[in-house]
């Protein structure tokens, strides 16, 4: 397989990842956990869209 295919593969699983833990019940959380959590998820897009722009000048 090329090494986009398996991109492609990873990003899903990735992005499968960070949707189950989306979906998860937060309203326990106190301010610092929920700023911990959203500063993973933008950590988490920067990481899909550096993968991303890699693959399209890549290609």
């Amino acid at each position: 397989r090329s090494l986009q295919e398996k991109l492609a593969e990873a990003l899903d699983q990735l992005q499968q990842q960070v949707n189950a833990h989306s979906t998860l019940n937060h309203s326990h959380e106190v301010d610092r956990d929920r700023f911990d959590h959203e500063r993973m998820h933008r950590t988490i897009d920067e990481l899909i869209e550096q993968a991303a722009s890699k693959t399209r000048t890549a290609v």
